[in-house]
């Protein structure tokens, strides 16, 4: 069932939540549009992404909806704009140029590619700055070829602290994680860990 944004506004979040995960206090929530969301988090000083998801072959609708809440935006300097649909990134570019973009990679991208550094060729002829890995992809060749190409890497989505001493080994920009308290507490408690280092926030639309 598809829903307008205004009925979404008024629908509570009634969803299926692991049981761990459950909590009582989301039942009664209702959606937040992204300008809401970058009101909230307009005290970070980090990286913010948005990631477009669009199960439609047509992103041109969404993304011009996000270009124009974003292109005036205090926090634009701040916000990257990335999406698994290879077609969004150019559409960003056109809609919004001053707004950084990413291509997403899941770990399937290896049955389509024979090698590492067409993942980063697909990237740039897209028109994107950075890349969104997921953290299986992100081996010390494929951050070293994105460095070359003046590409930052982003991996998503790990709550393994052993991934924020790897992440500073590897040169890996940013780390996406479910539990940013976890993380958080492991590189408070590990004091050699860079004080620049930060778990950001995400956005997601």
């Amino acid at each position: 069932m598809t829903l307008s944004c205004v009925e979404l506004r008024v629908s509570t979040l009634r969803l299926q939540i692991h049981p761990r995960l459950a909590d009582e206090s989301f039942v009664e929530q209702r959606v937040s549009t992204l300008r809401e969301v970058l009101r909230v988090i307009g005290w970070s000083e980090g990286p913010i992404y948005i990631e477009l998801k669009c199960e439609t072959p047509d992103v041109e609708a969404l993304c011009a909806a996000v270009s124009m809440e974003i292109r005036d935006s205090n926090l634009l300097p701040q916000i990257i704009v990335k999406s698994f649909r290879l077609g969004a990134i150019p559409m960003i570019r056109l809609l919004c140029p001053e707004a950084q973009t990413a291509v997403l990679f899941a770990p399937s991208i290896k049955n389509l590619v024979t090698r590492k550094k067409h993942i980063v060729t697909i990237a740039r002829e897209m028109g994107a700055d950075h890349l969104s890995l997921h953290y299986s992809l992100a081996t010390s060749k494929l951050t070293a070829l994105a460095a070359e190409a003046g590409m930052p890497v982003t991996i998503w989505t790990t709550d393994d602290p052993k991934w924020i001493k790897r992440c500073r080994k590897l040169g890996i920009h940013a780390l996406i994680t479910n539990d940013p308290a976890k993380l958080i507490k492991a590189r408070i408690s590990k004091r050699k860990i860079d004080t620049a280092e930060h778990v950001f926030p995400v956005v997601v639309l």
